[in-house]
């Protein structure tokens, strides 16, 4: 990579791009390989989002959006990591399934909590998660359910210690 393009940056945003570095190195995620992909990262963030917008915009806002785009890049690869631990030799039929259904990792991992908490309920257990998820009162789900409201109380304290 070119030294000159670093050389153009304000001092500011050159401190806070290396600061971010050394943030994201000393996580077990990324290593010295992925220096050059990361710098890259950064400077085409700092393009899209600073550079190329016609607002001048003021240091602390520009080292603040640095600061959220590290935490956002340390909490994908996290995901990354956990989701290769759990599927193992099945990661790369993972990654492949959620590029073809468009999902975000994100989703991915949500769905994957709930229908892992899902395996774990009774059938009435899991229609009351769903008529919670479905935005339904305690009343309605005690008279749908013909069950008194410390029953279901008692279910939801089950549901939220797995």
């Amino acid at each position: 990579m070119s030294e000159l393009l670093l050389d153009t940056l304000p001092l500011y945003v050159r401190k806070t791009i290396f600061a971010q570095l050394r943030l994201l190195f000393s996580t077990p995620y990324f290593s010295h390989q992925d220096k050059e992909d990361l710098i890259q990262d950064f400077l085409v963030f700092y393009m899209e989002k600073f550079v190329a917008s016609d607002e001048e915009s003021d240091e602390a806002y520009i080292v603040t959006a640095f600061r959220n785009f590290t935490k956002n890049t340390i909490d994908k690869a996290r995901i990354w990591h956990r989701c290769k631990a759990d599927f193992g030799e099945n990661f790369d039929e993972m990654a492949e399934q959620i590029r073809d259904t468009g999902q975000t990792l994100a989703n991915f991992e949500a769905h994957r909590t709930v229908e892992q908490l899902f395996a774990n309920l009774s059938g009435q257990e899991r229609d009351i998660c769903l008529m919670v998820m479905g935005g339904a009162s305690l009343n309605e789900i005690s008279r749908v359910k013909r069950m008194s409201k410390n029953t279901i109380y008692k279910i939801f304290e089950k549901i939220s210690k797995l």
